[in-house]
Parts: structure tokens; sequence; C-alpha cells
């Protein structure tokens, strides 16, 4: 009995270690770079903004379900990125 426990025991603790992700980066194409940059994360939410439009996304993470939208300001235009460095 002690010895079905252990192995159940080792076998859901490799089990929980082998499903955890390291965050993704975005990856460009050789010689390229890439064009969407992480201005925030957190652990539920992600913002990239677009080096060449400036407009900004938002990526949510739940469970197994994810979304990607554009943020908009008050008047329904893409919000986008104020800072100058990019």
């Amino acid at each position: 009995m002690k010895k079905r426990i252990a192995i159940l025991a080792v076998i859901t603790a490799s089990f929980l270690l082998t499903s955890c992700r390291q965050h993704e980066t975005v990856k460009a194409q050789q010689g390229t770079k890439p064009r969407l940059i992480v201005v925030e994360d957190s652990m539920s939410y992600r913002i990239y903004v677009d080096k060449e439009t400036k407009v900004m996304y938002l990526r949510t993470k739940q469970g197994y379900g994810e979304a990607l939208c554009v943020m908009v300001d008050a008047d329904g235009k893409p919000l986008l990125w104020k800072e100058t460095e990019l």
C-alpha cells in the first residue's frame, strides 16, 4: 500500500512539474526584429505594442483559453502607445 502511494506521489509530482510552461517570447524570422513588443506583463494578461502603428493589444489567458483584442479609447478608436522609445 505504501509503495502504491509513493508511486502515485511521484507520478503526480512529475505531472505537475512538466505541465508548467515558461513565458513565450515573440519570435521573428531570422534577420528581422519582432514587430510586437511586450510593454506590460502580468500573471493573467500581457499588453503588446505594434512598433510600426503604436496600436496596443491585450492578451488574456484563463485556463486553456486565450483572447487577443485591440485596446480602444473612450471613443472606440484604437489606443496608441505614447512612449517614444520602442
